[in-house]
């Protein structure tokens, strides 16, 4: 049997003549009736009864039409995938939480464009709530999310580094001074967070309930640079990953004590269709960035 034969064989059994099959086909017709000859030779069964003008499937060639439909079907598809990922093998789709833009990514970005000048990278910026669906609905080929966020079997991933908490706040104010601060000490304080979209968010949250302290919450946000704002202006303080907000001249960042550290990953759906590309980034990251956490 031929791919040929097969859709041959679905053509006939469409137009049910051979003549309106051949013309649709663009082959000759005697070319048409050989290669269903020919194929019902090697099958060994008749495919069809030939009533004067017309044809008609036999009951082997209804069993045999029912069961090829969804295999051509399944192979036409996959032939499209395949098409696609070839024209689309040079671009990553990526995403990143706001707080990676600050931390690791433009080093990795830089780094990996230098090493792989061919890749395109398209990068999508969100809460690492919101990528992990993003991931999940394969819009994206991977992801850095923080590792608590993944308790979805849908989806792989390989630690990069393990970062604390810190708590930032204007040079003026009075913590400022401190080598480090715990919750509790923070609880009547201004605070400006990201929102529910943000896992450290979330993470802050649940910290100060197990506390059973209700935090003085005035804004959340999704922009970096709205907490950074406040910050400087000493109309509020955060708490958020080390290094997100570099230390400059008016902003100050304590350690925590008694919260994180959280892991920061590189991630993948599972059953997603790992392109060249992605593979590439994958293993770039591994062999440059990876620690043990």
């Amino acid at each position: 049997m031929t791919l040929n034969q097969l859709y041959y064989f679905i053509e006939v059994s469409n137009q049910s003549s051979i003549t309106k099959a051949a013309k649709r086909l663009n082959i000759s017709q005697p070319s048409l009736t050989v290669a269903i000859k020919n194929l019902e030779t090697e099958l060994g069964i008749s495919l069809f009864h030939r009533i004067r003008n017309h044809i008609e499937l036999t009951n082997h060639g209804h069993h045999f039409y029912e069961k090829l439909i969804p295999l051509l079907k399944n192979l036409d598809d996959l032939n499209r995938e395949m098409i696609s990922l070839g024209s689309n093998n040079n671009i990553l789709k990526i995403g990143i939480p706001p707080m990676m833009g600050t931390l690791l990514f433009p080093e990795i970005y830089r780094n990996f464009s230098q090493s792989h000048p061919d890749i395109q990278l398209e990068i999508f910026e969100s809460g690492s709530l919101k990528i992990m669906d993003y991931l999940l609905d394969d819009t994206l080929d991977l992801s850095f999310i923080l590792e608590e966020t993944t308790d979805n079997k849908n989806i792989a991933t390989s630690p990069i580094t393990s970062l604390s908490f810190h708590y930032y706040v204007n040079k003026s104010h009075p913590l400022s001074s401190k080598k480090s601060v715990k919750v509790q000490d923070i609880k009547k304080e201004a605070l400006i967070l990201f929102n529910r979209d943000f896992v450290i968010s979330k993470i802050v949250k649940e910290h100060f309930s197990s506390i059973n302290v209700n935090p003085n919450i005035i804004m959340e946000t999704t922009q970096i640079n709205t907490i950074r704002r406040f910050i400087k202006e000493n109309l509020a303080t955060s708490i958020l990953i080390e290094k997100t907000l570099a230390d400059d001249g008016d902003i100050v960042g304590i350690p925590i004590e008694n919260i994180g550290p959280i892991t920061i990953c590189i991630a993948r759906k599972t059953d997603h269709f790992l392109t060249d590309s992605a593979d590439k980034m994958l293993r770039f990251i591994k062999s440059n960035y990876a620690k043990d956490v």
